[in-house]
């Protein structure tokens, strides 16, 4: 699946909801052990 294209900037809250959630709680703890 090809990510569609962004020709302009988007606004923060409409990346995050592209995106998703990237980073878990579980994992950014682990990393700071």
């Amino acid at each position: 699946m090809d990510p569609p294209t962004i020709d302009h900037a988007l606004p923060q809250t409409t990346l995050e909801e592209l995106a998703g959630q990237t980073i878990t709680e579980e994992a950014w703890a682990a990393r700071r052990r």
